[in-house]
Parts: structure tokens; sequence; C-alpha cells
């Protein structure tokens, strides 16, 4: 299967967001488990880096990023992502060249905690919970 991950869920895993981090790396981990492709727009990786480094430091940004190379493939974001984009999750630019790069490489699911994004296409969309359940992946939040 190829999932896409959004930045939010991405941004979750990097800086250990409370309440957050634990579904959003459970789901991570499941898709190496069960040797899913994993991929991300490749404009999520200037956007943690960019929130990453004003939240935490330069080297942990690149950090952040590396890891996210290692584990994931970049979708391309070309002249018909960014066109198609201005037609798709308005009034975010952003969230619409994810959904254009979703299509463009035929992703089968994105992972994502935005609620109100993704609905208009015909790709499933799941927050990381929905996901590990419909896995059937089973949470342990060890002390």
């Amino acid at each position: 299967m190829k999932v896409l991950f959004d930045t939010n869920v991405w941004l979750d895993i990097v800086l250990g967001r409370e309440g957050f981090y634990l579904d959003s790396f459970m789901a991570l981990v499941d898709c190496l488990d069960e040797s899913d492709e994993i991929c991300m727009a490749a404009t999520s990786l200037k956007d943690v880096f960019f929130i990453v480094e004003r939240m935490e430091s330069a080297e942990v940004a690149y950090e952040a990023v590396g890891k996210m190379l290692e584990l994931a493939r970049a979708l391309t974001v070309d002249d018909w992502v960014c066109r198609k984009a201005v037609k798709l999750e308005r009034p975010d630019y952003e969230d619409g060249i994810v959904a254009a790069a979703a299509l463009s490489d035929e992703v089968d699911c994105i992972v994502t905690r935005d609620a109100a994004a993704f609905q208009n296409l015909n790709i499933r969309r799941y927050t990381p919970t929905e996901f590990i359940k419909e896995r059937g992946v089973e949470v342990i939040d060890l002390p």
C-alpha cells in the first residue's frame, strides 16, 4: 500500500507533540512493519525544516529531514502539481499541493490530523488514530 503522511503527522513525530505523538508514531511503525510505501509531498520537508528550526534548532531540523528521507519517498512537486493545487483544498494551497501530489502519484491513502483536508479526493484519508485502528494496531503507552 502507498501511504502519504501529511506534514502535521511528521511534525507530531519529530516534535513529540503531546496527545498526538503516539498514534502518529505507531501509524508510521505499522507502515514500516507491513512494508508499505511511505511517502510525503516534497514540500513537507521544507515545512518541517522551517518549523523545527524555529522551535528547536537547525541541527535538529536537519536530523528530522534526514530521517524523513530515510523512511519515506518525497513525491514530486512539479508544474502539474502546482497548477492542480490551485483548484484543490481552498483556501489552503499547501494542502492543495499535498492533494495534487497524492493524485499525481496515485497514493492509496493519506494519514493526516487535518479534519477538513482531503475530503473531496477519491483517496481514503485517516487520522493516525483511525489508521492504526483500521489496521488492528494495539497501542501500548509505556510510562
